[in-house]
This record gives structure tokens, C-alpha cells and sequence, in this order.
């Protein structure tokens, strides 16, 4: 028996949020130090099920150091809520960040666009 899968149709609609990372004494912010500032500050805006409502996943792909661009995958609905996660965040490691958004897409291929 295999798995059924949806059907395009069926499945949520996503949104592409890329944002900026800009830095107080210009370092480089490690993705895994900024996946985990994401997560705390989501978990305490949103809370819990707030943040899974939103479903936010910061994507690997999308993270380039050179260019201080960074991705997230998020529902149709939740941009707004996402946005203002990342207006929250204001330190990361010891380092002031400010993280401001680019562009919201809606495929995948225009986020690369903008980033290559």
C-alpha cells in the first residue's frame, strides 16, 4: 500500500519572506545562531500555538553570508506575523542585528532571482 499525497490543489498556499540581515560591527551571524533566535523570539510572541499556526521555516538554501540574505517559509496568511517576529529580534550571540524585509514572493524561483 502506498501513501497518498495532496493534490496541489489541496495543500497551503506558501509565501517566501526574505529578509536582510544587517549587523552593529558588520560580523557574520551563523545560520544555526540565527535559526535558534528566530525560534525563541516566535515561541515568545506567538507563543506556542501561534507559532504553529504560522508554521515558520527558515530555509537552509535561502541563506547567503556574502550577501546578509536570509529566507522563510511561511502559510499565505501568517506574512504579517512573521514580519513582525523579525522586527522583534534585536541581538543575536551578544551582536546587535537588525533584520529587515526584502521582498515576500510567492514561488521559490523569484526568491532566487533576488538572491543569485
Amino acid at each position: 500500500m502506498s501513501l497518498k499525497y495532496l493534490p496541489p490543489t489541496d495543500r497551503e498556499k506558501q509565501r517566501y519572506v526574505v529578509f536582510r540581515l544587517k549587523t552593529e560591527d558588520g560580523s557574520v551571524i551563523k545560520l544555526g545562531d540565527l535559526v535558534q533566535k528566530l525560534w525563541e523570539t516566535s515561541l515568545e510572541v506567538l507563543g506556542q500555538v501561534g507559532t504553529s499556526k504560522v508554521n515558520p521555516w527558515i530555509m537552509k538554501d535561502l541563506y547567503d553570508k556574502e550577501k546578509r540574505l536570509a529566507g522563510i517559509r511561511t502559510n499565505k496568511d501568517s506574512v504579517e506575523e512573521v514580519r513582525m517576529v523579525l522586527s522583534m529580534v534585536d541581538k543575536i550571540k551578544d551582536t546587535k542585528v537588525c533584520l529587515s524585509v526584502e521582498t515576500v514572493s510567492g514561488s521559490i524561483k523569484k526568491v532566487r532571482e533576488v538572491l543569485y
